[in-house]
């Protein structure tokens, strides 16, 4: 997330689409990948908060007109897609 502008909003954007792939793979339904987050009970994920956190960052990313992405708030959010992919036992 580090380097050229615009790799750290990739980056996200990316972690995100992979993180809702795999939820699509897990057979949970839905239109969009909060819908599909919606149907995962607390408990059964332990890194769902951190996933939802760095999704909605993602979200405002993608749909805020003007939003300023903070390299530490990208770099928190990767942190977190991280964290969803080691629980998966993918990284």
């Amino acid at each position: 997330a580090s380097g050229a502008p615009g790799a750290a909003k990739l980056a996200l954007i990316e972690a995100d689409k992979l993180a809702d792939d795999i939820l699509k793979k897990l057979g949970l339904q839905g239109e969009h990948m909060a819908d599909r987050l919606e149907k995962i009970k607390p408990g059964e994920l332990a890194s769902l908060e951190k996933l939802w956190r760095a999704h909605r960052l993602r979200n405002d990313l993608v749909h805020t007109p003007y939003f300023r992405l903070a390299s530490n708030s990208a770099s928190q959010a990767l942190l977190d897609y991280e964290a969803f992919f080691k629980e998966l036992k993918l990284l």
